[in-house]
Formats: structure tokens, sequence, C-alpha cells
């Protein structure tokens, strides 16, 4: 990156898409704190025996610097106003030294009284008028100085370098936190689970899924219900939950969330109403989205209904906290129960309609199983991981640029002013320190520094200031003297951003605590807060302000993208609501074919819920049921084959992940090769590794069912017969079974 392109990006700098005020926050907060730290030395100078002009014109200065920072902290139009007390303060204090001849030669000391304004107008309301008329406001002030003769040109000299330096510093900054913003939401977009879909599979998924829930919710907990050996419940509340079923099925599909906030409290008291489980309540009544609402809401009546389906009688406990960052549901119940980590993947009510449901809305979901009992806690949102915080590239190599200024007003100081040290020895020093900073800033722009790296910087920057202060007279000298400051602000710059939060704050306390004790034991209380306290406020600037602009970028760019993301969802709803309806459609009519009949037969008291015969024609239905939403929305010919083999007497379980419709068409063909005949065979399904893996146990597979698919056995063995199809995308549904390759003979 040349100077030029420097140059030109400053001056044209390249916003990301959305609002000015957003990004000025950080600036703002840090100005106000740096505004904030001068106004105690400002006010030192407030004494009684002040000639009236200059003691009015530091009252002006003190009060322009107070107005800054409320400005900062809430803004307001308080620009002119705090323009005018600055120029109007350095007019009287410069008028009364001119005037007065016992105060000596006039002193010139913008950087104390005007640098913090000239960077808040510079960098946050350049193109208006306030800082052209500060600006010549300050300049006829400087010539009237010059012209009264005997000045001391070096500190007003260096005064004018120190008021320039933190503009450019912050000129350089703004251009590292647009990058770091830019890098923060791209992070946070590539780091999005869906990412790599396009939109309108995005949308295909997102749809499928609500169905697959609320079909788990309504049809399979009922026909569940049915079929279940452990139920309990009377006849009559069974026929009441067929007849709700029922009408489920010939229901709209929910509406895409609207705006409107939900409350917490309404509802998972709403979402497990209908739920005959004993409940213990604790509940705040904070506000949420409502997607996320229901999303809750649904979450916790699967939770509920698993403590009434495996702990009949049992007693459960619902707990949430909606908190300011988070929000957090646990539902906990006394049961004996089980092993969390060998759920069956397959199983639908702790992955889809628990887990699948929080992270469809940016949460999670965690089960956490004993002997006392399970917890299920539901949290939105979702934690983020922790963070290496590591900055991109371009963002390092605008950081890589930003201690310029301060090298070279580092370099101005030490050349005016080296009390205490010779001129080579002087120079010597400053060498070795610049070439650190160089050093660190190349590392920068290569690769970031790593967390030691930066401890050994800050370390260094809190020696050579200490070692600044033994070699320095604070009797005889001023605070120029002072130099290496600024060359520690170069060191900070590069230090602490990339860090952790926490340990850029112990690397910022270890810096400016080392430097305010270093001070005030070696140089005393008044050297430090008086005629030193600029050496002090040249290390506390740069700290405050790395941590609020590295740090406030992270927090722009995480709310930028949330606001994004909320956008994002509004354009998607009407597109969603069309898809939604027409696949609801689809799946609640052929939903209907399968189990209508049967819902309205136990509905109506045709058939006795509690009868044997009904009870297993439930669980079929239910597995049935299951197929269908796994391959759902391809062919179903499979679930046709599945629910046949089970009529049979099999025991079959399939368990798929994203199913390849070609390899299923080949395993529907497949088990279509098996004659009839099944009782206590069990088939197991299951896609992993680029295969679709059948296996089957209980009874050995006969001697014509092992001829029929021999040439896809794998394995044979008394306890089970394993074959294995590999998943192809270039077959088509309807294509002949072939071999893939030798299969191990069914008489091996």
């Amino acid at each position: 990156m040349t100077w030029r392109t420097a140059a030109k990006r400053i001056t044209g700098i390249r916003l990301p898409d959305f609002s000015r005020r957003t990004l000025q926050r950080p600036f703002e907060i840090g100005l106000a704190g740096v505004a904030l730290m001068g106004i105690p030395r400002m006010s030192t100078d407030i004494v009684a025996d002040q000639p009236l002009l200059i003691l009015a014109g530091l009252l002006c200065l003190v009060s322009s610097q107070i107005l800054l920072v409320v400005q900062c902290l809430r803004p307001s139009r308080l620009v002119w106003p705090l323009t005018i007390l600055a120029g109007l303060g350095l007019v009287l204090v410069v008028g009364g030294q001119l005037l007065d001849a016992t105060q000596g030669a006039a002193l010139w000391r913008v950087d104390a009284w005007l640098g913090v304004t000239f960077a808040f107008l510079a960098i946050l309301h350049p193109r208006e008028r306030q800082l052209p008329a500060l600006a010549v406001t300050g300049m006829l002030c400087f010539a009237a100085v010059a012209l009264a003769g005997g000045v001391d040109w070096r500190p007003q000299l260096l005064a004018m370098i120190f008021t320039a330096v933190p503009i450019a510093l912050l000129a350089l900054a703004r251009l590292v936190v647009v990058a770091l913003i830019d890098e923060g939401i791209a992070h946070r977009v590539a780091g999005e689970v869906n990412a790599r879909l396009d939109g309108a599979a995005r949308d295909t998924l997102e749809v499928s899924a609500s169905l697959r829930r609320e079909t788990h919710d309504s049809l399979l907990h009922c026909l569940q219900l049915i079929g279940a050996s452990w139920s309990t419940l009377p006849a009559s509340d069974i026929r009441a939950m067929c007849r709700r079923a029922l009408r489920k099925l010939s229901e709209r599909p929910p509406e895409v969330a609207t705006p409107d906030a939900t409350t917490l409290d309404e509802a998972l008291r709403t979402a497990v109403s209908d739920e005959p489980c004993s409940l213990a309540w604790d509940v705040d009544a904070g506000t949420l989205p409502p997607e996320v609402a229901r999303a809750i809401g649904g979450a916790t009546r699967e939770a509920v209904r698993n403590v009434m389906k495996h702990c009949p009688g049992a007693r459960a406990t619902v707990r949430a906290r909606c908190g300011a960052d988070i929000t957090r549901v646990e539902i906990r119940d006394g049961g004996p129960g089980f092993d969390a980590a060998a759920y069956p993947r397959g199983r639908w009510g702790l992955r889809n309609s628990i887990a699948a449901r929080m992270e469809s809305v940016g949460g999670a979901a965690s089960v956490v199983s004993g002997t006392r009992g399970t917890t299920v806690t539901l949290t939105w949102p979702a934690a983020s991981p922790p963070t290496s915080h590591r900055i991109g590239r371009e963002a390092r190599a605008w950081m890589a640029w930003t201690p310029t200024p301060l090298l070279v007003g580092s370099l101005a100081n030490v050349t005016a002013t080296h009390a205490g040290l010779s001129a080579p020895a002087a120079t010597l020093v400053w060498c070795v320190l610049a070439a650190s900073v160089v050093l660190a800033a190349l590392r920068v722009r290569t690769r970031g520094l790593t967390d030691w790296e930066a401890w050994c910087l800050c370390l260094l920057a809190v020696a050579s200031i200490v070692a600044n202060d033994l070699w320095i007279d604070p009797l005889t000298t001023n605070g120029w003297d002072l130099w290496v400051p600024s060359l520690t602000g170069c060191m900070i710059i590069l230090a602490l951003p990339g860090r952790r939060i926490s340990v850029a704050l112990a690397m910022a306390a270890v810096v400016l605590g080392g430097a305010v004790a270093g001070s005030l034991l070696i140089l005393g209380a008044h050297a430090s807060l008086v005629t030193h306290y600029g050496a002090l406020m040249a290390v506390a600037t740069p700290v405050l302000m790395t941590l609020v602009l590295a740090f406030g970028a992270a927090s722009i760019s995480g709310t930028v993208h949330r606001a994004r993301q909320s956008e994002a969802a509004l354009r998607r709803r009407a597109r969603l609501a069309a898809e939604r309806e027409e696949m609801w459609q689809r799946w609640f009519l052929r939903a209907r074919h399968l189990t209508g009949h049967f819902l309205s037969e136990v509905a109506s008291g045709h058939l006795d819920p509690t009868d044997q015969e009904t009870r297993r024609e439930a669980c079929r239905l239910d597995a049935r049921i299951r197929d269908e939403l796994q391959l759902w929305p391809g062919d179903s010919r499979l679930a046709e084959v599945l629910d046949r083999m089970r009529r049979e007497g099999w025991t079959c379980q399939l368990n798929a992940e994203d199913p390849d419709p070609a390899t299923f068409a080949r395993v529907t063909d497949l088990l279509g090769l098996l004659p009839s005949g099944g009782d206590g065979r069990v088939l197991t399904m299951s896609t992993a590794d680029g295969a679709c893996t059948l296996t089957f146990t209980g009874t050995a597979l006969t001697a014509d069912q092992l001829a029929g698919i021999g040439p896809w056995v794998v394995t044979v063995d008394p306890d089970f017969t394993q074959a294995r199809i590999p998943f192809t995308s270039t077959r088509s549904a309807t294509a002949d079974l072939v071999p893939q390759g030798a299969g191990v003979s069914p008489h091996a």
C-alpha cells in the first residue's frame, strides 16, 4: 500500500453500507474519554491570581471540552456552541498573555487547548463550517503570538505538530475501523451454517423443516400415543386428540412471522396449554421476536411431551429467563434419565422438534440426563464460539501504517528536546525503539502479532517510559522532555487489536498502570499531574482509543450483520408464504390420504384405541409417516416398500441424512427382490460415508433372500447381514439395478 493510495482512501473514504452515524460511535466514545482526561490538566491552570482575560479564556476552553463530552456521549446540536467557546477561549488566553507583560513570553499550547476539539471536528464533521472557522481563529492567534516576539519556538512548533498528529492518526484509524467492520461482517456471514446454500434452496429446507416439525407435533404425536404400550390416556382423550390431528391436516400453514414481539411467558403457556403434564412454572415476561417465541414454545412443548411419555406422572419444572443478551429456558424432570449420546439419530423428538427448531432461529438446545433426571436447555441466541479475534489482511495493512504520525511526532520531539541524554544517546535510543515499532508493524502487516509478541511489546513500552522518567529532572524540564510516550503509543496501537477482550484489557492495564506508577514514584505527584501530565495523556489516549475503536468495530459489525439479517428476513417473507402454502397443501393431502380414514374411525368411536390391532395399525402408520417425511418431497416408493415389509413382519427403521433420490431408487428395487416373509427380522437403513447401508438382524436371512440381494452383500455373519449401495448422482431413479462391484457370496 503506497502513500498515494493511503491519501486517496483518506480523502475519499469508502464507508460500509450502513449509516455514518453508526460508524461514528466508537470515535465519539473514544474522543469523549480523551476529553475527560484532558479537563483536569486544563483546570489546574485556573487559579485566582491569573489575569482576568486568561482566566475567562481557560474557563471557556474547559466549558468547550465539557460540551464536547456531552456531544459525543449524547449527540445533539452542540457542535457550534463548543466551537464558538473553544475559539473564544483561544482568543482570550492569547490576548491576555499579550496584554500582560508580567506573564513573560506568550505560550502557544494549542495541543492542550484545542487538540481534542480539532480532532473531533476533523474526523466527525470534516465538511461543515465549524472546522474552518476554528482553524482560521487558531492561525490568527498564532500569527499574533509569533509577531509578539520573544517566543520560544521549539515548544510552540511541537504543540502544532502534536495537534496534527492525533488527527492524522485518527484518519488512519478510521480506515482500520472500516476494514474491521467489513471483515467482521464477512466473517459472520461466512460462519453461518447455511451460507453455502443459495436462497431458494435454503428457503425450501426451512419450509420443509417447519412442515416436519408441525407433523411431528400433531399427527405423529397422536399416532404414537395410540400405539404406545405405556400410554394410559383414556379413550375420550385419544379421540379428542385424533379430532385435533384431523383439523391440523386441513389447516393452512402458520403465517410467516410479523415484526411484532411476543412475551416469553405467553408463548410458553400457549405452547403447553393442551399438554396433560403437571408443571411447576417460573418464567420471566420478557419480549421476543415472534418467530423466536414460536420456536422456543414448540421446543418446550416437545420437551414437556417427552416428560409425559417417558416419565408418566412425573412433574416437570419450566424455568425461563429473558435477559438483555440471552434468553434461556430449562425444562427439568426427576425421571430415570437416558444416554443422550446414544439417542438414535433417526428419532425426531430431540433432533428435529427441539434442536433443529432452535437452530432455525439462531438458537441452540442441549440435553443433560442422569440418574436424577433430565434437563433440556434452550438458549437464544446461541452462545458465540470462542474466537481468536484474528484481523483480516486489509485491516492489518492499515493498522501497520497507523503509528506513522506518532513516529514522526516523536522524531520531532526528540530532535527539539532531549534533556538528560546527549544527542547521540537520545538518537540511539529513539532508533532502537523506532526499529522495534517498525518490526512490529511489519509483523502485523504480514500475519499479525501473537499474544506473547504483543505482551513483549507492552513490557518494552513500560520499561521505556520508566527509563525516560529516570533520565530527566522534573524540577528543571518541561513535559516535552518525555518523548518516549509517543513511541509507546505506537506500540499500544499495534499490540492491543486482535486480542481477546480480557487479554487486551490486561495489556492496557499493565501499560497504563506502569506509566502512572513510574511517573508518580520517580517524578512525583506535581510533575505527573501538572507539568508532565501531557506525557501520561500520550500513553492513556492511544490505550483508550485503540480499545474503543477495535472492540467498537467488532460490536458494529455484529449489529449491522443482525440488521441485514432482519431486512433479508422481511424480503423473504412473501416468497416463503407462497412456497410454504404450496408444500403444506401437497404434504397434508398425502398425510390425509394415508392416515385420515384411521383417525376418523378412532375419533368417531368405530375403532377402539385400546384394542391391540388398533395400536399396531397406529404404530405402522407412525413409521410410515416418518419414512415419508424423511424422503419428502422426493419419491415415496421406498416408504411404500418399507410399509409392506412391516405388514409382513419386518421391523424397519430408516435413518436417512440428506437422502440421495437416485440411490434410494436403487435401494427400493433391491428391497423389492426380497421374497415375502420377515417375522422376527429387523432392517436398519442408514446413510453415511457416501453410501446407504442396509443391516439385517434378528432371524437370519434365508438362502432365497440372500440370493436376491447377494451382489450387494458385503458381510454375512451369524448375527447380522449387511449390504451397501454407494451413492450415485448420475443414475436416474428408474435406472436398472446394477451391482456395484463384487460382493461376498451368500454361501461364503
